[in-house]
């Protein structure tokens, strides 16, 4: 087995058609079958389930997914520190929240168009840990990244002592559905107002990738007013936060991510626009890049795409 099959893997699994990833790999099908084959040998389990019209990935291959982009970042990273490639050669490196598998069909979307117009090579995702403010400028000032894209307000980027030197470029307002329990009261609505959210309890997602995300949703649930409760749920991957299931309390989600929840779950679009998230792109401003800016114009294209109810 060799490295690269992780990067034949994870393009699989964003196409889920083993035509369109060779295509996209530039490999025979073929080749492709015996690379994610050596795969499943030296983990002895199957990492897809494949039908005639389809290619999914099991729970084990959700697992591997994750790591999978870390070891291919990390392999990627290190032929560029070794090979002392110059900053102006290295692409664009990306941190942020783009790395959940769950968003994997906009951002192909986006880099396939982004490629199509400036030429330029492939982006690389960075596994990102935590989205604070804090830890995500210390990617830039490190040069570790030359952006970071994460759920975010403009007030926040005062929080650090150096925050005259960065910039953030607006990406979009991220609409959001609520997951609810299929015998909830709420299941039955084909959309949800904020005075039907008035006096539920809602999942607060705890953990380092969602902080700045739920402190948007309690800061809009504030200013309309919206008397509510929390029930604290620990969360550390997009597959933790996917597979929480609420009970009786409400789980906000981003809109793009609602259809992939579990079958005694039901998702509903909130009517009001009052309640999203901000998607920004924050850089140096010694580092402001033509590409940077139409990175953040595509992104927020796509996504919104994806976002109609």
């Amino acid at each position: 087995m060799h490295v690269e099959h992780f990067h034949d893997f994870i393009v699989l699994a964003e196409e889920q058609s083993y035509r369109e990833a060779a295509k996209r790999l530039c490999i025979a099908q073929s080749t492709l079958s015996k690379h994610i084959a050596a795969l499943e040998a030296h983990y002895h389990t199957r990492l897809f389930e494949r039908g005639k019209s389809y290619v999914n990935l099991t729970s084990n291959g959700q697992i591997l997914l994750e790591q999978a982009i870390e070891i291919w970042s990390a392999y990627e990273q290190s032929k560029r520190l070794v090979g002392g490639k110059a900053e102006e050669q290295r692409g664009l490196y990306i941190s942020g929240v783009l790395d959940s598998p769950g968003i994997y069909p906009i951002v192909s979307e986006v880099i396939s168009e982004f490629i199509a117009a400036t030429g330029a090579r492939p982006p690389h995702l960075i596994p990102c840990t935590s989205t604070s403010v804090n830890a995500l400028a210390q990617t830039l000032r490190t040069k570790e990244a030359n952006v970071a894209i994460f759920n975010f307000e403009e007030p926040a980027i005062d929080e650090l002592e150096d925050a005259s030197s960065f910039k953030s470029i607006p990406v979009c307002h991220i609409p959001l559905s609520v997951i609810v329990n299929a015998k909830s009261d709420l299941a039955a609505k084909g959309h949800v107002r904020l005075a039907d959210l008035a006096g539920r309890t809602f999942v607060q997602i705890v953990g380092p990738r969602f902080a700045s995300s739920w402190k948007q949703i309690e800061h809009h649930l504030d200013q309309s007013g919206i008397p509510y409760t929390t029930h604290p749920v620990a969360a550390f991957s997009y597959y933790d936060y996917i597979n929480i299931a609420p009970r009786d309390a409400v789980l906000l989600v981003e809109r793009p991510n609602a259809p992939k929840i579990a079958s005694h779950m039901t998702a509903i679009p909130i009517a009001e626009e009052d309640l999203t998230l901000e998607m920004r792109a924050l850089c140096m401003k010694d580092n402001e890049d033509s590409d940077i800016e139409l990175f953040a114009k595509l992104l927020g294209k796509h996504y919104l795409a994806h976002a109609q109810p």
